[in-house]
């Protein structure tokens, strides 16, 4: 999620990716939203930062992390000026074993054409 607070707020979050949320933050129950929002990517974007090219793929059927996850991010960087963004919304699940081939071109392609221009 790029969102973990709004994630963890939300009625559709899975008691497993609540749990691993959870672990990964640890610390003080009573800080946990506040911990969240600190540790999202979504919350981390400003307009003082360079937003370094970013390719994100999200399936379409994903029950792990709703879609609109990534459609906000995506959103919010491109209004804060991230030039080099794509969100391809794939079919398929969470993850790569479920979004096929495609996605995985989609990938190299993103890649090899940066590191070349780099």
């Amino acid at each position: 999620p790029c969102d973990l607070k709004a994630y963890l707020q939300s009625k559709d979050a899975l008691p497993s990716a609540v749990a691993m949320i959870k672990d990964l933050l640890g610390g003080d129950e009573n800080k946990l939203l506040d911990s969240a929002r600190q540790a999202s990517p979504t919350h981390l974007l400003n307009s003082e930062i360079n937003i370094p090219p970013v390719l994100i793929l999200h399936g379409k059927n994903d029950r792990l992390v709703p879609p609109l996850q990534s459609r906000e991010f995506s959103a919010k960087a491109k209004a804060l000026g991230a030039s080099d963004l794509k969100l391809d919304m794939v079919k398929g699940g969470h993850g790569f074993p479920g979004f096929g081939f495609k996605a995985i071109k989609t990938s190299i392609d993103f890649l090899s054409k940066r590191l070349k221009a780099g």
